[in-house]
């Protein structure tokens, strides 16, 4: 009985505290019941077994002789002794049934109801995690719209932007350079020409690579030897950069400049109005000459200003000190800085993009093909195209002749309804994104909530069954 009350406790350890005393209560009912039914069925028959022998046997040795009975009844009553000895040992038996019985009944019960509460627990994690899950797949949603709209859209647009600018600029250079080629003399170094005029661009707040290339071709093919155009490009850089000559001001001066050197002289027409209306060049010719105004305005009329000495006065003007220390002054200014740092992302770009130009070429000219297969689908659905388009027109004066049919109230009541309907669309885009927005915010305060919720509940019930659940006086802990 001590190995099986023994075995008993140690199923008993190993359940949860708040079904153990219902379980044991029941198991050990039922043990009683079994053993008292056990003893009653034994008792009873071997009772009136003996009854029934005794009274044979005594009546069969009375007849044959009372010493005969004596003799036959003494050696029954030994043999009565034994059986009842071996009823003892049965009682004994059933009583270990019995304590076996209840202390299996007691695990069994108490194993089949902690499997039962962690199935339920199992299951209502498995339920909250589905929950959660789903709240955290549809705010992962919104957050990628809004990760597309803010982040992927822009960056997208500024690639576009970017890859734009640097094409541009590449075959602007590419072009620039096939121009100046057949403009020089052979086996002139017209890439390390235009590193040099990029190389100006970059540093310049006022000349763009594309103006640079363009005023170049115009005064080399005027009859200027490059190097020279590169000083009088540098001298007129200065120049505009002391007097905050840019944009279409400085446009409007090349032109007067390259005309001089086109017509091979310099005139009052171009000096004072294209040239003079944006830089005083009057006085810079007076101050590189050292002559007056009256007197260069006669030297001019009379023709004796050529392109080949007004190309020698610009030169002379940018290294005046005056627009030395203005230029200087310049491009510290942050208009300066803001051009020079757009003109420097857009040289970066261009020189990127025109390593890769022949590339480009070939690819083009592959995809050129498919393209044109394409193209051939998009003509072949044109006429359809058209005579869907003749369907609706159809249908738009058929729409007419029945809107004219309505009477003026009906059409009164139309016009409202689509009125509302054009403001109820972007209102309720307006409103669903709000709503999107708040359910958002919601679904996080409820998942960084929940938690600390479930927790707090948890502990709270379980206090409460372990005051109301009784402690069995009869389990003998191990």
């Amino acid at each position: 009985m001590a190995q099986g009350t023994n075995l008993g406790s140690a199923f008993y350890e190993i359940l949860p505290d708040l079904d153990k005393a219902r379980f044991v209560a029941a198991g050990a009912a039922a043990g009683a019941a079994l053993a008292q039914g056990i003893n009653s069925a034994l008792g009873k028959s071997l009772a009136s077994a003996n009854s029934s022998l005794m009274g044979g046997f005594t009546k069969a040795f009375s007849a044959a002789g009372s010493g005969a009975a004596a003799a036959f009844t003494k050696a029954l009553g030994g043999s009565l002794s034994s059986a009842k000895g071996a009823i003892g040992t049965m009682t004994t038996l059933a009583s270990g049934i019995r304590a076996v019985g209840t202390a299996a009944i007691s695990a069994g019960g108490a194993l089949a109801g902690g499997l039962w509460k962690g199935l339920n627990l199992a299951s209502d994690a498995t339920r909250s995690l589905g929950t959660h899950l789903g709240i955290m797949s549809f705010q992962i949603q919104i957050v990628g719209q809004m990760l597309t709209m803010l982040a992927t859209g822009p960056v997208a647009a500024a690639t576009v932007a970017l890859t734009k600018m640097g094409l541009n600029t590449a075959m602007n250079i590419q072009d620039a350079v096939v121009g100046l080629t057949a403009l020089l003399p052979p086996g002139y170094d017209v890439e390390a020409l235009m590193k040099r005029l990029q190389a100006l661009a970059v540093s310049s707040p006022i000349f763009a690579i594309d103006q640079l290339s363009a005023f170049t071709k115009k005064l080399v093919g005027a009859g200027l030897e490059a190097s020279r155009t590169e000083d009088v490009l540098g001298a007129l850089n200065k120049i505009f950069i002391t007097y905050g000559v840019t944009g279409p001001a400085a446009e409007k001066a090349l032109l007067g400049i390259s005309q001089v050197f086109m017509k091979g002289r310099a005139y009052g027409e171009e000096l004072t109005g294209q040239i003079g209306e944006q830089i005083p060049i009057w006085k810079l010719l007076s101050d590189v000459t050292g002559q007056t105004q009256a007197q260069l305005v006669e030297f001019v009329q009379d023709g004796r200003l050529t392109s080949d000495m007004f190309a020698d006065l610009l030169i002379k003007m940018g290294q005046l000190p005056g627009v030395m220390a203005g230029a200087e002054g310049g491009v510290k200014t942050l208009r300066a800085q803001w051009t020079i740092f757009t003109e420097s992302i857009q040289q970066a770009l261009g020189n990127a993009f025109l390593e890769q130009l022949n590339e480009l070429r070939w690819i083009l000219r592959d995809i050129t093909p498919l393209v044109m297969r394409l193209l051939d689908v998009f003509i072949s659905m044109i006429p359809t195209g058209v005579r869907l388009l003749s369907k609706l027109v159809e249908v738009a004066y058929d729409l007419e002749k029945r809107w004219h049919a309505l009477d003026d109230s009906t059409r009164s009541l139309v016009i409202r309804i689509a009125s509302i309907a054009v403001v109820a669309g972007p209102a309720l885009l307006v409103l669903g994104g709000i709503l999107t927005v708040v359910s958002t915010l919601v679904g996080f305060l409820s998942i960084a909530i929940n938690p600390w919720v479930a927790f707090s509940t948890a502990v709270a019930a379980g206090l409460r069954c372990l005051a109301r659940a009784p402690v069995p006086s009869s389990i003998r802990w191990v």
